[in-house]
C-alpha cells in the first residue's frame, strides 16, 4: 500500500514536469503562436529594426500588424507608445483606440478615437469620420449596457 502512494506521487511529479516541458516548447515568449502569427511577427520586427528613430509611421504600422494577429502584444504596444511620443497623429491614435477596444478598455478607446478625429478635423473639417464614429457608437452602447 505504501508503494502505491509513492508511485502515485512520483507519477504526478513526472506528469507535471512533462507538461511544463511541453508548454515551454510550444510557447514563444509566453505566447503560443501560429505560423501566420510568426510570419507577421517576423515582418513587424524587421520593419522596426530598420526604422529610423523618428519614423513614427513604421512603429505604428508594425504595432497594428501585431495587434491584428494578436501576437507580441506587449512589445507592439511599446512600439505604438514610441510612435505617439515621436509624433501624435490620427493614424497612431486610431491604432491606439483599436488596441484599447481589443483589450476591452472602451473608455480609453473612445478617448483615443476622439483625439484622432480632432487632429483630422483641425486639418480638414469636412473629413469623413464614419468609420471612427461607428466604433465610438458601438463602444458607447457597450458602456451604457455595463451601467444598466
Amino acid at each position: 500500500m505504501n508503494y502505491s502512494k509513492s508511485f502515485g506521487f512520483k507519477s504526478l511529479i513526472a506528469l507535471v514536469l512533462g507538461m511544463v516541458f511541453i508548454s515551454m516548447s510550444a510557447f514563444a515568449d509566453g505566447e503560443k503562436i501560429t505560423k501566420s502569427q510568426a510570419k507577421v511577427l517576423k515582418k513587424a520586427k524587421a520593419k522596426v529594426e530598420k526604422a529610423s528613430p523618428d519614423d513614427w509611421k513604421t512603429y505604428a504600422l508594425a504595432a497594428e500588424m501585431c495587434f491584428g494577429k494578436k501576437v507580441n502584444m506587449k512589445e507592439a504596444y511599446e512600439w505604438l507608445k514610441k510612435s505617439i511620443e515621436i509624433k501624435e497623429t490620427p493614424l497612431n491614435l486610431r491604432i491606439k483606440g483599436d488596441y484599447y477596444t481589443q483589450n476591452n478598455l472602451p473608455e480609453k478607446a473612445i478617448d483615443a478615437y476622439i483625439k484622432s478625429m480632432e487632429l483630422v478635423k483641425a486639418k480638414d473639417p469636412y473629413a469623413d469620420f464614419t468609420e471612427i464614429q461607428e466604433k465610438i457608437a458601438m463602444l458607447s452602447k457597450e458602456l451604457s449596457s455595463y451601467e444598466q
